[in-house]
């Protein structure tokens, strides 16, 4: 029953509860877990037949999920998770209620509010939605019998259940009665086993102890058991003496095992994310206060409850989510977004933001019962229906601070998915996606000198802007005679970059300059990329590929922050036209290995200057490339998936961050996973600073993969976002770490193939290289002065330049570009301490000294 979760329960204050209420200790002196709660029914659960229920909470992080119902009643459900999304899944439940004429029906009371909330937006939620749901880290039952009370709460390794007997109990009332499974016994460790369907849950042994009047635990010389009576389905305890003067306690629950803490050396953070079916993370973003958000998509069956026990239920929903981590990394709210929660898949594929307290969450759903909201204060683009047995784009908007729905439209009929998402200045948000048909028309006229391309055939690319009022103010289609999906967009500096995979060979071409790279196709599966200005205006376009099968899919593409260079990472054929670059590159490919690739063009004139292979030296290993994102000093963060290790050609040792040499084998000892993720970053000049593995003992048959990479401005360190999956040992590593203990932290599995994590590499190392070394410092002679807050360099020569500013130890701590007019150039740099400073650049390098 209660399985495997996080972190140390000590005596409790009581929030909101009548002070006839008693909290023991914990026997293990156990802290709440975090990832662990209780959560409130305000209408978000209705049975598998759509109807309301009279669940009052229901518990999540833990396994298997409890249902703390009104009248003493709790019912257990367990999943079983069909290995396709798009299939049905079954859900089983089973009751226990308190037995006897001295049982008294009571309802649960919450105790030890948790300090974040949920949302929920679903078809059953009524149009407002069910918002701010609180969750609880305790749930007590007060009085089931007279002075007996029944608790749930959590330890470090799942969910528990305690009765508690306060002096003046009668101790032999305390039974309970089971339905739904189709026998039970005591096993030999003196767990309680309900077999069900050829299946079983365990309820854990028994841990009897009492609690001074001090607050102090007293073992007691004697072992609790269970006594089953299979014929009624009631189960009774065993006990012996104990001082009536004294609260008697019987703990249920897994007790402590293995160490108490997780902690990964280079890893800061890293947690399971999900429930007790498939779950995925897609997308992250960070706002201009340092707040963190991720999207994605979870099969788990919270909202459902069975009808009835002992009935296999049938449902394969899934629902779209974000959640909100704030500046040091604590939850603070989780909202989700769907249609009808037993049969509609959502998916929430892309996540982007606005300043003012605007977040965004778009993706695609089969459903045509999604909660859409026309803001009845603005003008905002509004689709409200959309019909058709496929895939519906949707757009979302959320308050950064509370996580609740302002606003929230369809947008496409039929067969419409919107894979990406990015905003530009705080102003305007573009999405990229695909269709099969028209994307829905403007509101407002488009841009002067806006491109439009219409629909051609099979499915389009897509590309649409929405303005600062969130109107659908520009769009356009890539059109080609076959499937041309768009996947990824940047936005950056007044420029958007997209880029996508094509069938077609006759996909518009816009050069942009006498030498850019602007090529045809290379054969029938190519990438393609194209660049428009804030105004959607196409500026240019290639294709980008080799004769063989080439690909770029979600977060593919990705902008330098100060050259504006263009960077396109995915995976592709043999036969590419290697172009060097001034550091690594890989130009050949060993037999059997089929590469990923990495393509740069400048920022000034859209020209190659790097395009290298990715793989792995030896072996079979099909390397892919799924995510890129550049530091602010412009330090290129990778992140892909590998099939085998090959020669481990793409591990690069870089001392304070997380180094996994190789990748893991599955938990049956065999290398044969379907993938295995991998980080690698590189320097301003292409240099190979940084690369590891980043994956565990995962299922041989289901993917392991990082969707999205990025630096946090706000710590320094690389954020990962992704999937793994297991095999029948939920024990098997994978690399967690739960953050000195103070974080939101999940350690278990709760079942399901696929989990999504969330992971936080230390990158301090390497935000202090990777920028400096390049530097030519005999081309020039410089000289740099530090006056009123402001750093003044002369000898710069006339032209744009990349500079870094390296403190006493040779870490960057500023970074930027210098437009020297062959004169005296400064820059303010307020946040520059006392000390000892070296600016670099190409043409040189000059010391200057900080006063405060």
């Amino acid at each position: 029953m209660f399985a495997k979760a996080a972190l140390p329960i000590a005596i409790c204050s009581i929030v909101g509860v009548s002070s006839a209420q008693y909290v023991p200790p914990d026997l293990y002196d156990e802290d709440y877990s975090k990832a662990i709660g209780f959560w409130e029914n305000k209408g978000q659960v209705i049975d598998t037949s759509g109807n309301p229920t009279d669940v009052e909470f229901y518990s999540e992080g833990g396994f298997p999920r409890a249902y703390l119902r009104d009248k003493s009643l709790v019912s257990f459900t367990v999943a079983r998770v069909d290995t396709n999304i798009a299939t049905t899944d079954t859900i089983y439940r089973l009751d226990m209620w308190p037995h006897g004429s001295g049982a008294h029906d009571v309802s649960p009371l919450g105790v030890v509010q948790k300090d974040w909330h949920q949302n929920f937006y679903m078809a059953h939620c009524g149009s407002s939605g069910v918002t701010e749901v609180l969750g609880y880290s305790r749930v007590v039952y007060e009085d089931i019998y007279d002075d007996i009370d029944m608790h749930f709460y959590s330890g470090s390794k799942g969910q528990k259940m305690a009765f508690i007997m306060r002096p003046g109990c009668d101790i032999s009332d305390l039974k309970l009665a089971f339905a739904g499974q189709d026998s039970m016994n005591v096993d030999l460790w003196g767990n309680l086993k309900l077999y069900y369907d050829e299946k079983w849950m365990v309820i854990p042994f028994v841990q009897a102890y009492q609690v001074d009047g001090n607050g102090t635990i007293i073992p007691v010389n004697w072992v609790a058991n269970y006594m089953v009576d299979n014929g009624t389905g009631v189960v009774g305890f065993e006990w012996e003496s104990y001082n009536p003067a004294w609260p008697l306690v019987f703990q249920i629950g897994v007790p402590p095992f293995g160490p108490s803490f997780y902690d990964e050396l280079g890893l800061c953070w890293s947690t399971y994310m999900g429930g007790n079916e498939n779950d995925n993370v897609y997308e992250s973003v960070e706002d201009e206060n340092g707040n963190f958000y991720i999207a994605g998509t979870t099969g788990s069956s919270f909202t459902l409850f069975p009808q009835a026990p002992g009935t296999n239920y049938s449902q394969a929903g899934t629902v779209a989510y974000t959640m909100r981590f704030n500046n040091t990394d604590n939850i603070t709210w989780k909202t989700f977004f769907g249609g009808n929660a037993a049969a509609d898949d959502t998916r929430g594929t892309a996540i982007g933001h606005k300043e003012e307290g605007e977040l965004y969450l778009a993706g695609f759903s089969d459903s045509e019962e999604l909660p859409v909201l026309d803001d009845p204060n603005g003008n905002e683009f509004y689709q409200g229906t959309a019909t058709g047995p496929d895939y519906k784009g949707f757009i979302a908007r959320l308050n950064k601070n509370f996580g609740t729905r302002t606003w929230a439209s369809y947008y496409g009929q039929n067969d419409v998915y919107i894979n990406g998402m990015d905003g530009l200045d705080g102003k305007k948000i573009f999405i990229v996606g695909s269709t099969r048909s028209t994307v829905p028309a403007l509101d407002v006229d488009p841009p002067v000198g806006s491109t439009y391309w219409a629909y051609s055939n099979e499915e389009d690319g897509f590309v649409a802007m929405f303005n600062e009022d969130d109107q659908h103010a520009w769009r356009t289609h890539i059109p080609g005679t076959a499937n041309d999906p768009a996947y990824d967009v940047d936005a950056r500096a007044g420029r958007i970059a997209v880029s996508g995979m094509s069938h077609s060979e006759d996909l518009n071409l816009v050069p942009y300059a006498n030498n850019s790279y602007s090529e045809g196709p290379f054969g029938l599966d190519d990438c393609y990329l194209y660049e428009f200005d804030e105004y959607g205006a196409a500026r240019w376009s290639t294709y980008v590929g080799t004769i063989g099968y080439d690909f770029s899919f979600h977060n593919g593409v990705a902008l330098d922050p100060l050259t504006n260079d263009i960077v396109l990472v995915g995976g592709g054929g043999l036969n590419l036209d290697v172009v060097e670059g001034p550091g690594w590159y890989q130009n050949s490919v060993p037999p059997g290995i089929g590469p990923g690739f990495i393509a740069r063009f400048s920022g000034q004139d859209r020209s190659r200057t790097w395009h290298t292979y990715v793989h792995n030296g030896t072996g079979s290993s099909t390397v892919d490339l799924i995510s890129c994102a550049f530091d602010p000093s412009g330090k290129l963060l990778v992140a892909g998936a590998a099939r085998d290790a090959g020669s481990n050609a793409l591990h690069q040792t870089l001392t304070g961050l997380y180094d996994q040499a190789s990748i893991y084998p599955d938990v049956n000892g065999l290398s044969t996973e379907y993938k295995d993720p991998f980080v690698l970053a590189f320097g301003v000049n292409s240099e190979f600073l940084y690369g590891s593995y980043y994956g565990g003992e995962a299922n041989a048959v289901y993917r392991e993969l990082i969707f999205n990479i990025l630096h946090r401005n706000l710590n320094g360190n690389i954020y990962l976002v992704g999937v793994t999956s297991k095999e029948a040992d939920p024990t098997s590593y994978f690399p967690l770490d739960d953050g000195g203990g103070v974080l939101y932290f999940e350690d278990i599995w709760q079942g399901g193939n696929q989990e999504g994590f969330l992971a936080s590499i230390c990158a301090d190392a390497l935000n202090a290289v990777g920028v400096h070394e390049f530097i030519n410092s005999a081309s020039a002679s410089l000289s740099a002065s530090w006056v009123d807050e402001e750093l003044v360099v002369r000898g710069l020569p006339a032209g744009v330049h990349r500079y870094a500013v390296l403190d006493a130890l040779g870490r960057t701590v500023a970074t930027g570009l210098a437009n020297s007019n062959d004169q005296a150039w400064g820059a303010t740099l307020h946040a520059l301490a006392q000390g000892t400073y070296v600016f670099h650049t190409q043409g040189g390098k000059a010391r200057f000294v900080v006063t405060r």
